[in-house]
């Protein structure tokens, strides 16, 4: 590897989500590896706990059962990789190339986390001038959320939303 950094991050963050809302506190710890200019792989552990969850819609009421979903402290640890391939020719301000994002997320029901799931999230965009000054620019991203073990609930703050009013997308698997 070329070139190895140690990262710590603290965070403390208001979350403001389509579907809830927190107050959250989290630790990253981590070790990028920068493969070559462009390309680096992150494996980090993280510890996140989230404090008055509450659900919310835009449209009126939330369902009863996502309150319950992060109910107390919602603690949530897990290892995670993510791999960033950056063939951009401005990280900034880009007019062409493209950027891909993948991450891996598994949590396990440790240190008082209760989850247990397996989630995925790749992320593409790219950018393309289009005259002197215009830049067409797209971006596709995916996510699926898989959760382990019997009776497991997947953790609302990690879960995907979309629609109107919000739609939960997971996947369970035992």
């Amino acid at each position: 590897f070329a070139r190895t950094d140690i990262a710590a991050h603290l965070g403390v963050e208001r979350v403001f989500r389509q579907a809830f809302e927190a107050r959250a506190l989290y630790i990253r710890l981590g070790t990028p590896y920068h493969l070559a200019p462009g390309a680096s792989l992150i494996p980090t552990l993280n510890f996140e706990n989230y404090f008055g969850v509450v659900g919310r819609t835009p449209l009126g009421t939330p369902p009863p059962e996502l309150a319950t979903l992060c109910a107390g402290p919602c603690r949530l640890v897990f290892p995670q990789l993510e791999l960033t391939l950056d063939g951009r020719d401005d990280p900034r301000s880009p007019t062409r190339g493209h950027l891909l994002l993948a991450s891996v997320q598994y949590a396990v029901p440790v240190a008082g986390s209760r989850f247990h799931h397996l989630r995925v999230l790749p992320e593409l965009r790219g950018y393309m001038p289009v005259g002197e000054s215009l830049v067409l620019a797209g971006r596709a991203r995916l996510g699926a959320l898989f959760t382990l073990g019997a009776g497991r609930e997947s953790p609302l703050v990690q879960r995907f939303y979309g629609g109107e009013p919000p739609v939960p997308f997971s996947v369970k698997s035992e």
